[in-house]
């Protein structure tokens, strides 16, 4: 049976632990009522960007019939809840990855198979990048000025987040010594639902890095 104050023993004992403390958004409803508003409104635009190499917190999608063969998909905005769950696209993930691995295996072909993971990767986003036209404009997006705009007060009130949570955070360290102190990052608010669509649509321009520089015999990301 599992153990959890032998299984922390365990840790302590060949492993040198450091607590590491995050920062995590805490909002009234109106403030989850606004991030899915601007999901529905214009943050499924920034999803339908992503290509099929994303598979962790995709919106939900519906097919729709079209004048094409195929029937295109579109955001399921009556779906209850805007996220795919977690499991179903995870497993795909990890299988496609092991199926392709297999394949080439079974044609005697060498593979080298990497993974990476990007270490805080919350705490070190600008929640003002959303809103760049540049941006914007790399990802093929034709956005009305409402939906801009909206865009943009999502940015502004997320980076006055960022800036007052860092504030608060680092205050904390009041008793710490001067060398112990680290600088506490806000970066992207967790717990925030319009968070996933700005923090994965932000490795757009690594997903077409990956893809077409290297072109991988797989490439996907959670």
């Amino acid at each position: 049976f599992s153990n959890p104050q032998r299984a922390f023993k365990h840790l302590t004992d060949y492993q040198n632990l450091i607590p590491e403390f995050r920062v995590v958004g805490d909002f009234p409803v109106e403030t989850h009522i606004i991030s899915a508003l601007w999901i529905n409104m214009v943050g499924y635009k920034f999803d339908v960007c992503l290509g099929t190499h994303a598979y962790g917190s995709r919106l939900k999608t519906i097919h729709t019939k079209t004048d094409h063969v195929q029937p295109e998909k579109s955001f399921h905005i009556k779906a209850i809840g805007s996220f795919e769950p977690y499991f179903e696209p995870y497993q795909k993930w990890r299988n496609d990855g092991l199926n392709a691995i297999r394949t080439e295996l079974e044609q005697k072909r060498q593979v080298l198979a990497v993974s990476l993971d990007l270490k805080s990767y919350y705490h070190q986003i600008d929640p003002l990048f959303i809103a760049n036209k540049e941006f914007q404009k790399d990802l093929g997006l034709s956005l009305t000025e409402c939906e801009k705009l909206f865009t943009q007060q999502l940015a502004n009130f997320l980076s006055e987040w960022s800036e007052r949570s860092s504030t608060f955070a680092n205050s904390l360290q009041i008793e710490q010594n001067e060398e112990d102190k680290k600088n506490i990052k806000g970066g992207l608010v967790i717990g925030l639902s319009a968070s996933r669509v700005i923090a994965n649509v932000l490795l757009y321009k690594w997903d077409k890095l990956i893809t077409e520089r290297l072109t991988p015999v797989y490439y996907g990301r959670y």
